[in-house]
């Protein structure tokens, strides 16, 4: 019997539980019930609240991530601008089109630069725009960079930045007219080590795994959003460590649990045949189950009670799912008389062996008890022996 991939059920337990839990529900409902009613107003109240203010939250971040945009925007048009005027001063190996070089620079630091930040499409971004600056065609930087930045971005669904549907093709316009007045299209223009460098860059950043685009991205966070990053490492590194501690607990206890086994298929036997029981007859066999539960439990807790404990189920385990295995195919056939006095014999005797199975399970749980005195005792003496009073 496998129970090392999962963590054991053991038979009855739910019958031991929901007996349980029915306790604890009796105890608490009336009060429940009647403190819930002078305070429903008032949770009414604290809802219609709550929502009101939600609303209002939602709001000012609406309008703060408009005006944060818009800051965006007017940071790449002044990129832009001082881009444009730069070209009249730093020498290139090319000479975009008049008015295309701060279109092409404001397009491609809005695409590395979206409303959802994608750090790890930022980095592979710059990469591609520094290798346009060494092949000194440093004005078409911003928007190479911006295109490579919007096309990883495409794979990063969880961000949802979806303008490069529109921003993709609207750039490669923009970079088709901004060499419109060369002699030579785009292809010839570039370099061909650069065009292999870019080919490269743009498919690492859509096929990186995910570990690598996660340690990537660091590197070109804020510092808030670094701070953030090695917060939910931290925690993700401890969920993996708890995992790992469920994992190996699980293991443990199936590897306890395995000593057990025989018992443990006996009654899980039984608990399909308690189904097909008359009432009384099903609550002696459940309670017997579930007492038989606890002599397990004991068994694992003190390997001294294994010998008395195994010993004792191995015995009436067996005769208690043989004589349930009779009494219901003997049930489907028989008069209803003999049915009757059947009834009667099966039921007294599942009594008494429910009371044989209670006793030795005070027994196991008298044993413990009796450890812990002895161990309490010790400590007593030791704490005499050290000259404190005990009163």
């Amino acid at each position: 019997m496998n129970r090392s991939t999962q963590d054991p059920k053991l038979p009855f337990e739910a019958q031991r539980e929901r007996k349980a839990h029915h306790q604890e529900q009796e105890e608490t409902s009336n009060n429940q019930s009647l403190a819930s009613k002078p305070y429903q107003s008032r949770y009414i109240e604290d809802e219609i609240f709550i929502n009101l203010s939600g609303a209002f939250s939602r709001g000012v971040a609406g309008v703060k991530a408009t005006f944060d945009r818009m800051v965006d925007h007017a940071k790449a048009f002044l990129t832009g601008v001082g881009t444009q005027i730069a070209t009249f001063f730093i020498p290139s190996k090319i000479d975009l089109t008049l008015g295309f070089t701060f279109l092409t620079t404001y397009l491609g630091m809005i695409m590395l630069f979206p409303s959802r930040p994608n750090r790890f499409a930022l980095g592979v971004g710059i990469i591609a725009g520094i290798l346009m600056i060494v092949s000194g065609l440093w004005p078409l930087a911003p928007i190479i960079g911006g295109l490579v930045a919007a096309i990883t971005g495409i794979r990063d669904r969880h961000i949802d930045n979806r303008t490069f549907w529109f921003t993709i093709p609207f750039s490669l316009l923009l970079i088709v007219g901004s060499v419109a007045t060369q002699s030579e299209t785009i292809w010839g223009i570039i370099p061909l080590i650069t065009l292999i460098g870019l080919a490269l860059t743009t498919l690492f950043g859509i096929f990186a795994p995910n570990n690598i685009r996660r340690k990537f991205s660091y590197y070109f966070m804020s510092e808030a959003e670094k701070k953030a990053y090695l917060k939910e490492e931290k925690e993700i590194q401890e969920a993996l460590r708890a995992l790992e501690e469920a994992n190996r607990l699980k293991a443990e206890k199936a590897q306890k649990y395995a000593l057990f086994g025989r018992h443990i298929e006996i009654l899980e036997t039984i608990e399909l045949q308690v189904t097909k029981l008359p009432t009384d007859l099903s609550e002696q066999v459940t309670e017997i189950g579930i007492i038989s539960i606890k002599i397990i439990k004991a068994m694992e807790r003190d390997p001294r009670d294994v010998l008395v404990g195994g010993r004792f189920l191995n015995r009436y385990l067996p005769l208690i799912q043989e004589n349930l295995t009779k009494y219901i195919t003997v049930q489907e056939y028989a008069p209803d008389h003999k049915i009757q006095e059947l009834h009667q014999d099966v039921l007294k005797s599942m009594t008494t062996l429910q009371q044989a199975f209670t006793q030795l399970s005070l027994e196991l749980v008298e044993n413990e008890l009796h450890d812990l005195k002895i161990d309490m005792n010790v400590i007593d003496t030791l704490i005499k022996s050290q000259g404190f009073e005990i009163r």
